[in-house]
Protein backbone atom coordinates (compact mmCIF):
# COMPACT_ATOMS: atom_id res chain seq x y z
CA UNK A 1 0.00 0.00 0.00
CA UNK A 2 2.91 2.08 0.48
CA UNK A 3 4.23 2.18 -2.85
CA UNK A 4 1.01 3.03 -4.63
CA UNK A 5 0.37 6.33 -2.17
CA UNK A 6 4.12 7.10 -3.20
CA UNK A 7 3.20 6.31 -6.57
CA UNK A 8 0.48 8.47 -6.77
CA UNK A 9 2.29 11.35 -4.58
CA UNK A 10 4.48 11.65 -7.23
CA UNK A 11 1.44 12.56 -9.56
CA UNK A 12 0.54 15.14 -6.76
CA UNK A 13 4.03 16.80 -6.49
CA UNK A 14 4.11 16.94 -10.69
CA UNK A 15 0.76 18.58 -11.15
CA UNK A 16 1.73 20.94 -7.88
CA UNK A 17 5.02 21.98 -9.33
CA UNK A 18 3.95 22.57 -12.63
CA UNK A 19 5.43 19.53 -14.47
CA UNK A 20 2.08 18.42 -15.92
CA UNK A 21 1.56 21.77 -17.56
CA UNK A 22 4.87 22.16 -18.96
CA UNK A 23 5.00 18.51 -20.46
CA UNK A 24 1.43 19.27 -21.37
CA UNK A 25 2.77 22.18 -23.56
CA UNK A 26 5.59 20.72 -24.90
CA UNK A 27 3.82 17.60 -27.07
CA UNK A 28 0.51 17.23 -24.95
CA UNK A 29 -2.14 14.86 -22.98
CA UNK A 30 0.20 11.95 -24.33
CA UNK A 31 3.39 12.97 -22.96
CA UNK A 32 2.21 14.71 -20.08
CA UNK A 33 0.52 10.77 -19.10
CA UNK A 34 3.42 9.55 -20.37
CA UNK A 35 5.78 11.32 -18.23
CA UNK A 36 3.90 11.46 -15.25
CA UNK A 37 3.26 7.76 -15.19
CA UNK A 38 7.06 6.82 -16.38
CA UNK A 39 8.48 9.28 -13.26
CA UNK A 40 6.15 7.68 -10.39
CA UNK A 41 6.48 4.10 -11.70
CA UNK A 42 10.83 4.79 -11.53
CA UNK A 43 10.20 6.25 -8.32
CA UNK A 44 8.30 2.87 -7.42
CA UNK A 45 10.91 0.81 -9.39
CA UNK A 46 13.47 2.47 -6.82
CA UNK A 47 12.06 2.12 -3.57
CA UNK A 48 13.15 -1.18 -1.53
CA UNK A 49 10.75 -3.95 -1.06
CA UNK A 50 8.04 -2.03 -3.43
CA UNK A 51 5.59 -3.85 -5.69
CA UNK A 52 5.87 -2.85 -9.28
CA UNK A 53 3.69 -3.49 -12.55
CA UNK A 54 7.01 -4.04 -14.32
CA UNK A 55 4.96 -4.26 -17.95
CA UNK A 56 3.74 -0.69 -17.22
CA UNK A 57 7.04 0.49 -15.63
CA UNK A 58 8.41 -0.60 -19.42
CA UNK A 59 5.95 0.41 -21.19
CA UNK A 60 5.92 3.82 -19.75
CA UNK A 61 9.46 4.11 -20.11
CA UNK A 62 8.97 3.14 -23.62
CA UNK A 63 6.13 5.88 -24.81
CA UNK A 64 8.33 8.71 -22.97
CA UNK A 65 11.29 7.65 -25.44
CA UNK A 66 9.60 7.50 -28.23
CA UNK A 67 7.52 10.76 -27.61
CA UNK A 68 11.00 12.36 -27.25
CA UNK A 69 11.81 11.06 -30.50
CA UNK A 70 8.97 12.02 -31.74
CA UNK A 71 9.29 15.55 -30.76
CA UNK A 72 13.04 15.90 -31.58
CA UNK A 73 12.28 14.54 -35.71
CA UNK A 74 13.88 11.19 -34.29
CA UNK A 75 16.93 12.62 -34.24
Amino acid sequence: MASTIGHELNHAADYVNGNMARWYNKVGHGYRSAMSEAKAYNWQFNMPGASVNLEAFSSYNNQVNLWNKMYNGFR
